[in-house]
């Protein structure tokens, strides 16, 4: 039987980023003058879909990444259209 080893620890120096996902949705949107309806029928989900990724603050990095493809901006460009 192992004797239990302790966790490491994170760095306290360790900087995390927190980034809104659905208000850099809602931005690329108004300057690309793309509606909820014209992203969901490009993205081949409903409506309702759409709607919930501009109220959601995190995301799956995927949808992240279609996004950011969409509106033709790198994942940090689109990110930062949120802060």
């Amino acid at each position: 039987e192992t004797p239990l080893q302790p966790r490491p620890r994170l760095n306290s120096s360790v900087t995390t980023f927190r980034f809104n996902v659905g208000a850099s949705l809602i931005a690329a949107q108004k300057q690309a003058g793309i509606s909820n309806l014209k992203l969901a029928k490009d993205f081949g989900v409903c409506k309702q879909t759409a709607t919930r990724w501009r109220s959601k603050a995190d995301q799956k990095v995927s949808v992240v990444f279609a996004l950011s493809e969409y509106f033709g901006m790198s994942c940090e460009s689109f990110l930062d259209l949120g802060r």
